[in-house]
């Protein structure tokens, strides 16, 4: 998965997200904007883990948004680079 196009991906659908880097390694994502607030936090030692959990938790909280639709249509291609689609997750995403 290219990380940035996937990143454009979910700004061109209206999702609103921040990242940030500090000094020791630590990313830090959100999810939401300052304006209507952060719904989701989490920092990460590696942004390809903390781009995943984003795409998790946009899951989670848009299911029925076109990002998640088209994440839909193309999931056999982006599944296979996703950390948190294998084993347990990709049955229960299945099922959204």
């Amino acid at each position: 998965m290219n990380l940035i196009r996937e990143l454009m991906r979910i700004g061109k659908n209206e999702i609103n997200f921040s990242i940030s880097y500090f000094y020791d390694d630590i990313w830090i994502f959100k999810l939401g904007d300052d304006l209507n607030s952060f719904t989701w936090e989490e920092s990460f030692k590696n942004i390809v883990s903390g781009v995943n959990n984003l795409i998790y938790e946009i899951i989670k909280q848009f299911p029925d948004s076109d990002y998640v639709k088209e994440l839909k249509k193309r999931s056999d291609s982006v599944f296979q680079g996703l950390d948190f689609f294998h084993g347990d997750f990709y049955e229960r995403y299945k099922r959204l």
